[in-house]
């Protein structure tokens, strides 16, 4: 295996709330759908989503016919009480799901969403990849202490895990509603943007979006307009983490591989549509080399 694609994408279509769960049009889903049938066309081995509904993830299942491209999909199927799990991930059929939980944080009233993993083992190498699919609260409200709450619950979570098995390698990924250089993200999360720091020390994850901070022409500017920004508008709020062993195990993380797609402009190359993102997140991506 020498090549590994992921794309990130906050579809919009059933934020996990009560007021919003499940109850977005055919003609969004429609919409969505589109965008997911442009990832196919791409060919990652991962299309990861957040804000999704199980009744949504069958309607793609259904529209796009997913399993006669060679792809798969896991989700978890109910909500418990107010917790709304709003993930889910369509995989290549070369790749096996071996596992998939959730974790909690949090006690009796104050429980809350942390995290959804899902495991896979890569038929031919035999290379397990382990997903933790996050989506932290909004920045809406002032949240900053549950997301670092959250972003330590993972980390410790991973830490045992990585501990068990040395080999596994592990992806962090999701709306984190807090940029790469929030203490969330470094400590919580223990993530470096120096790739030779990381090398170094495995047990960092290493945060490749920091590359996207910079406002210039060169590149989209963010993967979230917020409108209420007191100090900027777009916000690099969607993000794609690894744990330091790919980078020790030989895998190449290059900026030019890790990007923010313009939909839009993909889909009107791919398919010839006038195309409008149906969601206000822009989708990321990771291609890794070996």
């Amino acid at each position: 295996m020498n090549k590994l694609s992921i794309v990130l994408w906050n579809t919009k279509l059933s934020p996990p709330m009560s007021s919003k769960w499940n109850k977005s049009e055919d003609s969004q889903k429609i919409q969505v759908a589109k965008v997911i049938q442009l990832f196919i066309s791409l060919e990652y081995d991962f299309i990861c989503l957040s804000e999704v509904s199980p009744e949504d993830i069958e309607f793609m299942y259904k529209a796009l016919q997913i399993e006669s491209f060679g792809y798969s999909f896991k989700y978890k199927e109910q909500h418990e009480k107010s917790i709304y799990y709003d993930t889910a991930i369509f995989f290549k059929n070369k790749f096996l799901c071996i596992d998939m939980r959730w974790g909690i944080d949090g006690e009796r009233r104050h429980v809350i969403k942390a995290y959804q993993y899902y495991d896979f083992i890569e038929y031919e190498s035999g290379e397990k990849f382990s997903f933790y699919l996050t989506h932290l609260p909004s920045k809406l409200a002032e949240n900053s202490e549950k997301r670092r709450s959250i972003t330590s619950y993972i980390r410790q979570n991973l830490s045992i895990r990585k501990d068990e098995d040395n080999d596994r390698k592990f992806i962090v990924l999701g709306d984190f509603n807090t940029e790469p250089f929030s203490p969330e993200m470094i400590n919580g999360l223990r993530s470096s943007r120096h790739q030779q720091i990381v090398r170094d020390d495995p047990h960092l994850l290493y945060n490749p979006c920091w590359k996207f901070l910079p406002c210039n022409d060169n590149n989209p500017i963010g993967t979230f307009y917020y409108a209420r920004g007191e100090y900027n508008y777009w916000q690099v709020i969607d993000q794609i983490l690894f744990s330091g062993n790919f980078l020790s195990d030989g895998w190449q993380i290059k900026d030019a591989n890790i990007d923010i797609l313009d939909v839009e402009k993909l889909i009107n190359d791919h398919f010839s549509l006038e195309f409008e993102n149906p969601s206000d997140h822009r989708p990321i991506h990771a291609i890794l080399e070996k």
